[in-house]
């Protein structure tokens, strides 16, 4: 799960600062990772607030970050569980890996056995894409400051 971050500037943009090229390429570089930096960081405190699902491993947290491209940032969630919590499941089937012949699961002491099992489904608790209004606008105004930043020769 992911999305890309891109600032682009306007011809007008460029005129009324006056910035090169390079300058303007590294003042949106800096936008777009104040940007994603600021979605990360909203993602994780909607988690510690207790406003999504309820931590067991840590491995869904620790799967949330961003990384810089070519044109801005990717911010992701790369657990393999990620879409299923952000959006749920629908009621489905599970069989065993191929290769396997059955599902073990721990059961008083001891292990239940079955060929297969019916998962009634998982409601979703939106993590990611949760509170997108505010997390957009912040992420813009963290945005804007980080090239304001850059411009003005502050980083």
């Amino acid at each position: 799960m992911a999305f890309q971050v891109r600032i682009q500037t306007s011809e007008r943009f460029r005129r009324l600062t006056g910035a090169s090229d390079a300058l303007l390429r590294g003042a949106t570089s800096l936008g777009a990772k104040r940007a994603a930096e600021s979605w990360v960081d909203d993602t994780q405190d909607w988690i510690a607030g207790g406003k999504s699902f309820t931590p067991r491993t840590g491995q869904l947290e620790q799967s949330i970050g961003w990384r810089p491209t070519n044109r801005g940032a990717e911010v992701f969630a790369n657990a393999e569980t990620a879409p299923y919590v952000e959006y749920g499941t629908r009621a489905h089937v599970i069989r065993p890996r191929p290769g396997r012949q059955a599902l073990r699961f721990p059961f008083g002491g001891g292990f239940l056995i079955r060929r297969s099992v019916q998962h009634p489904g998982t409601k979703p608790k939106p993590f990611f894409f949760a509170d997108r209004e505010a997390r957009l606008a912040r992420a813009l105004q963290e945005a804007r400051i980080g090239i304001l930043d850059r411009l003005e020769g502050r980083q």
